[in-house]
């Protein structure tokens, strides 16, 4: 019954996907300097890019893209709790810390005058993904290290 349907291939690396698709981005350079130099007609052309954007779609659907990488839930959490700490957060005037939860919080659900549900903006989280959330060390040769040299050589 389903002997019409094309199986979905995954890929056994983004780095194929990636190859193929640079193949195809080259190809494509070669047509449009073909057409520039005059050794393609505007019909040849246009059927040749069409061809192309169809197999880049082609490998896209087959292959796509690798997920991005798992956010640590429990270091985000850790680095959001430091980054609204009152020590930081506290300190700011009005208007810079609603300008700040508006850029972290993109929903906020409220049932019987109690927060039940916080939805964190996207591009604030993938910011954070990546980054260091660390404390700052707080060993003693940290503290004592003079940092770099002044005008070094």
């Amino acid at each position: 019954m389903f002997t019409g349907l094309k199986q979905s291939q995954q890929p056994a690396d983004s780095g194929k996907r990636e190859k193929e698709l640079s193949k195809l981005a080259a190809k494509r350079e070669r047509i449009i300097d073909a057409y520039e130099d005059g050794r393609l007609t505007k019909q040849e052309f246009a059927r040749r890019i069409d061809a192309i954007a169809e197999a880049q779609r082609d490998v896209e659907a087959r292959m796509p893209a690798a997920a991005p990488p798992a956010i640590d839930e429990r270091r985000l959490i850790a680095g959001l709790t430091r980054w609204f700490a009152p020590a930081r957060f506290g300190r700011l005037p009005f208007e810079q810390q609603r300008a700040e939860l508006k850029r972290v919080v993109r929903q906020l659900s409220v049932t019987d005058g109690a927060i039940d549900q916080v939805t964190a903006s996207g591009a604030f989280l993938q910011e954070y993904a990546h980054t260091n959330l660390e404390p700052r060390s707080t060993s003693p040769y940290w503290l004592r290290s003079p940092g770099p040299a002044k005008g070094g050589r």
